[in-house]
């Protein structure tokens, strides 16, 4: 009997629980990211710096919290874009 799982897109319609479990594995790392950008973004926003140079170099706070919500943003954009597929499997 097919059991119907959500698979994202960007990856083929599985059709082993190696597979399966490669996908569930992939959609947590993307999770962890988001999570863990979200608590550096709060942090910093918590704690703002000013942006400084020195000796030629360049540290803009606010262009790398443009970047670390780009990184949200595509987590949100990856983890939304989930389809439903069919999977097959076969008692043994």
């Amino acid at each position: 009997m097919a059991k119907l799982f959500s698979c994202p897109p960007f990856s083929y319609c599985v059709k082993n629980n190696s597979a399966i479990t490669e996908y569930y594995l992939l959609q947590k790392m993307i999770e962890t990211i988001r999570s863990q950008t979200l608590a550096l973004m709060a942090e910093i926003t918590e704690h703002p710096k000013p942006d400084y140079t020195i000796d030629g170099q360049s540290v803009s706070w606010s262009d790398y919290l443009v970047r670390l919500r780009e990184t949200v943003d595509w987590c949100d954009k990856i983890l939304a874009r989930e389809e439903i597929c069919e999977i097959l499997s076969h008692a043994r």
